[in-house]
């Protein structure tokens, strides 16, 4: 480096590799499959470390152990659908979704719903809930929800207040 300095003066300070491509790069598409794999599997981390480590995962927690993936094994009964919830941040509502792989339906609470149809649109961009001839698709998948929200004993979700009070398919798809 002074050596450079000395021959080429300040010109000698940048670094030979600049403006080529770093040796450091994921492979095309690995980025979009390991954040798919995160958003599927988030809630099974917990369990898998527990298991990792020796322990026994509690099950009531709502993820599963992937250590039977890392063997190789496919568990038995394995869910079909990942769902997510926020329950507000400064003001109460109540946010809710379910994911298939080929599927997204996001309940709003207060605001518009989504649908999104990941095969087509993985980056969810083009909404599809006003859709009248996805409602089938829409249904199903708020069934599927509200199960979940019924099965983990979610009570932000199911209760008198008026944002599922309001939702098109609410609590009571859980049991149809």
């Amino acid at each position: 480096c002074c050596a450079r300095v000395r021959l080429e003066g300040h010109k000698g300070i940048v670094h030979r590799l600049r403006g080529r491509r770093s040796n450091h790069q994921l492979a095309p598409g690995l980025l979009d499959r390991a954040l798919a794999l995160v958003r599927r599997h988030y809630p099974d981390f917990g369990p898998t470390f527990v298991d990792v480590a020796g322990g026994r995962p509690d099950p009531n927690l709502t993820g599963r152990s992937l250590v039977p993936f890392l063997r190789g094994q496919l568990p038995s009964a394995w869910r079909q659908e990942i769902c997510t919830q926020c329950n507000g941040v400064e003001l109460y509502y109540t946010q809710r979704s379910v994911a298939t792989k080929a599927w997204k339906y996001i309940y709003n609470g207060f605001d518009r719903d989504e649908l999104y149809r990941l095969t087509n649109d993985p980056h969810e961009m083009v909404n599809l809930s006003d859709d009248q001839s996805l409602e089938g698709v829409k249904r199903e998948l708020a069934r599927r929800m509200w199960q979940f929200a019924h099965r983990e004993d979610d009570v932000h979700a199911i209760n008198s207040y008026i944002t599922t009070g309001l939702a098109r398919y609410g609590p009571a798809e859980a049991f149809r």
